[in-house]
């Protein structure tokens, strides 16, 4: 749908994920959320796995089923990579939202064998693109131009990076590393 739509978006993609890790760097964004592409090979060569999760209970439930297989994947194989949750919703119902998902996670991972910190600390806040802001999307004009959207999905990508190195010192220290 976004290729037909607006392949401006998928370009545009492709030059922030390039700006970011580099013209040696592997980046692949999976917005069919394949089951099957979570695997092992897949997570060997990731530098982060972000999950998205919306506002219904389902695609909650969706995002945590992921992350559990994601990091179930991980432990089996032997392979630490950051997997967050990227939260989109509008920010009435964040609240909610990350509550939902807090007790999703440790409903699934009572042991905490997947997340030994709290379940806040893998989720990450996405700027949330509102109705009309889709709409010009999808009648393939420009939404980047817009200064405070640009500032929010730059925050975003660092609060990914910050997230992603806090997620990799938990994981060591629980793991008696440090």
């Amino acid at each position: 749908m976004i290729h037909s739509a607006d392949a401006r978006f998928v370009t545009a993609l492709r030059e922030m994920a390039m700006a970011e890790v580099g013209k040696d760097g592997h980046v692949v964004v999976d917005l069919c959320c394949n089951e099957r592409a979570a695997n092992a090979a897949t997570m060997r060569d990731a530098s982060m796995v972000l999950i998205p999760a919306r506002a219904s209970v389902l695609e909650i439930d969706w995002a945590v089923r992921t992350f559990a297989r994601a990091r179930d994947v991980q432990r089996y194989r032997d392979i630490a990579v950051p997997t967050l949750i990227a939260t989109i919703v509008p920010d009435s119902g964040r609240t909610h939202q990350i509550d939902v998902l807090g007790r999703m996670l440790r409903d699934c991972d009572p042991h905490r064998e997947l997340l030994p910190g709290e379940p806040r600390e893998v989720a990450i806040e996405v700027p949330f693109l509102d109705e009309s802001t889709l709409m010009t999307l999808f009648d393939e004009r420009s939404i980047w131009q817009n200064p405070l959207l640009s500032a929010q999905c730059r925050a975003f990508a660092t609060a990914a990076a910050v997230r992603a190195d806090a997620f990799m010192l938990m994981l060591a220290e629980d793991d008696g590393d440090l």
